[in-house]
C-alpha cells in the first residue's frame, strides 16, 4: 500500500499492513509514522461500520445506512483512470444527498456527509448519473462508507 492521508485510511483499515506508513499533515507540515492495521482498527469508535462496494453504473445501495446510524463519510476510489461526476439520492435517480460530485480519476475522493437519515428504519441510497451534469464517464469506483452508531 502506498502512503495515504489519514482521511484515506479509515475504509482501508482491513488491508493496512504492519509496514504501512501513516502520513499526517498539520499546519502544512507533513509527518510520517508507522502504524499497524490492528492499531488503526482499534482507533475506530465503538459501533463504527465500514462497508465496501465496487460499482461502474447506476446502483441501488439497499439498506446501506442502518436505523440509528450516521453516514459520516463516503470515499470513492476510482480504479479505471476515468473521472466520474455522480449524484446520490434517497430516491431512484435522485440527488438529495449530493449532486454533480466530481471524483478524481485514479484517486480517492472523500465526501463528508455527517447525516442521519432515520432513527427507526434502514435507508436505501441511489448512486447515479441521472442529472444532466453527471456521468460515469467509463469509471469504476470502490465505494467505502463509514457509519457511526448514534443510538
Amino acid at each position: 500500500m502506498a502512503n495515504k492521508l489519514i482521511s484515506q485510511l479509515t475504509p482501508a483499515a482491513t488491508s493496512l499492513g504492519d509496514n504501512d506508513v501513516l502520513e499526517v499533515q498539520v499546519s502544512g507540515e507533513v509527518f510520517s509514522r508507522k502504524i499497524t492495521g490492528a492499531q488503526l482498527k482499534a482507533s475506530l469508535p465503538s459501533g463504527s461500520i465500514v462497508t465496501t462496494l465496487n460499482k461502474s453504473a447506476d446502483t441501488t445501495l439497499t439498506a446501506i445506512v442502518p436505523a440509528g446510524y450516521m453516514l459520516e463519510y463516503m470515499l470513492f476510489e476510482e480504479t479505471s483512470g476515468n473521472a466520474p461526476t455522480l449524484d446520490l439520492g434517497t430516491t431512484a435517480g435522485g440527488n438529495e444527498v449530493f449532486i454533480n460530485q466530481e471524483m478524481t480519476a485514479s484517486g480517492i475522493t472523500t465526501i463528508v456527509l455527517q447525516r442521519v437519515f432515520s432513527l427507526t428504519a434502514a435507508t436505501t441510497l441511489y448512486l447515479n448519473d441521472d442529472d444532466a451534469g453527471s456521468s460515469w464517464n467509463g469509471a469504476t469506483v470502490n465505494i467505502y462508507t463509514i457509519l457511526k452508531q448514534i443510538i
